[in-house]
């Protein structure tokens, strides 16, 4: 079980290098497919077209099925041979009931002089496709944009509320935040209190836990609170932005709650650990302004206190650059419960990351930290050789 979350950690700390590639989308929103908006500006043509009929494939004469629609509108492309009631045939059979709206969308066939490949279809109403035609395009700034897909978040209809969550999903934090007083806690809560319906409902319950911390007020922290407490040992979808979002909304005193409950209760699963690591995490990077640096500095410290995920708060430290927390991290290395191979590697990462932290001129003397680290350093390598060359040899500053 330790291996597994090491292995996340590794991927997500790699990940995290990139500032740009971290912060160009939500975090907590998962993997959603492209927006239609995005699908739309990806084709060469998009019409809205009427199932007519349909050809079944037919396996001896080598027939791959064909179907007939109607075009009802003209979405882009009409510089190509389309006509508004015109017949639309795709070179494929898909099953539909006469009179059925689907979305088509088309590139130019290389291979053919004016012809379009109709490769995507999606299923379509008079709702839908207003609420598409309707959205603001690309060109306008993303924040606006995002004002016209908060209504939509939880539409009866599934294809506009999948689209209007992913536009969200494709969209930065910063872009998200200023929407907060246009958010209504009552409805989010209502979202929280029943996540599985609908069913895709449980993709979203990260992104909803973090909007709540953004507009939510003292009884919003409170139901917060009573989800994390009260949640399984298991994995949940969006416990995570949950507890990002407690975080925000309580500061140093839901902090303090959660340490209680998850870092110092021994009884606490591993999951729980996890999830306060990915919040400190989350916070540091996207909203440090909200929570000062050392209510931070503390926070990943307390996480210091359990063996299991010790090693991951130390690569934190480092990359947080917390030098007043090196007698605690050193500390570590002899101490009965975390003097295993994980957390020894990541000390002494740490105090390879310490020393080399000062890019000073050559008239300015060391800092502190630097010359302290440099004799952990010694000592260690003196103690424990083996294991400070291979920490040596991987070692990327």
């Amino acid at each position: 079980m330790r291996s597994f979350w090491t292995l996340i950690t590794a991927f997500l700390l790699s990940a995290s290098v990139s500032a740009g590639s971290l912060l160009a989308s939500c975090p907590y929103c998962g993997v959603t497919p492209p927006s239609l908006a995005e699908q739309v500006a990806s084709h060469d043509a998009v019409v809205l077209g009427k199932f007519l009929e349909g050809d079944k494939p037919n396996r001896q004469k080598e027939f791959s099925g064909a179907t007939r629609f109607e075009i009802v509108k003209i979405v882009k492309g009409v510089d190509f041979d389309l006509s508004q009631g015109g017949t639309l045939s795709i070179e494929r059979f898909r099953d539909g009931s006469k009179g059925d709206l689907v979305l088509i969308m088309g590139n130019k066939n290389e291979d053919a002089d004016d012809a379009l490949k109709w490769t995507e279809l999606i299923d379509m109403t008079e709702e839908s496709f207003d609420y598409m035609v309707n959205a603001p395009s690309l060109d306008v700034p993303v924040q606006q944009r995002l004002v016209y897909f908060l209504k939509f978040l939880e539409h009866p209809n599934s294809v506009v509320a999948a689209d209007a969550f992913s536009e969200f999903a494709i969209s930065a934090y910063k872009d998200i935040v200023p929407l907060a007083p246009l958010m209504e806690p009552k409805r989010i809560r209502s979202w929280l209190e029943n996540p599985e319906s609908p069913p895709d409902r449980v993709l979203r319950t990260g992104f909803y836990g973090l909007i709540l911390g953004l507009c939510g007020d003292e009884d919003d922290g409170e139901f917060l609170k009573n989800k994390l407490l009260t949640s399984s040992a298991d994995y949940q979808f969006g416990i995570d932005g949950m507890t990002s979002g407690y975080i925000l909304l309580t500061g140093k005193q839901g902090f303090n709650v959660l340490e209680e409950a998850m870092i110092l209760n021994p009884e606490s699963s591993q999951t729980d650990l996890f999830q306060v690591l990915q919040a400190l995490r989350f916070i540091w990077t996207y909203d440090r302004e909200r929570i000062p640096q050392d209510e931070l500095y503390s926070a990943m410290r307390a996480v210091l206190k359990r063996p299991e995920i010790a090693d991951m708060a130390i690569i934190d430290l480092a990359r947080w650059k917390d030098w007043e927390a090196m007698d605690q991290v050193v500390g570590l290395y002899e101490k009965e419960g975390f003097n295993d191979p994980p957390v020894k590697r990541a000390i002494i990462r740490y105090l390879m990351t310490a020393k080399g932290s000062a890019k000073l001129s050559p008239t300015e003397g060391e800092p502190s930290h630097v010359e302290k680290a440099q004799k952990h350093l010694e000592r260690l390598n003196e103690a424990d050789p083996k294991l400070f060359k291979q920490v040596e040899r991987y070692f990327f500053e």
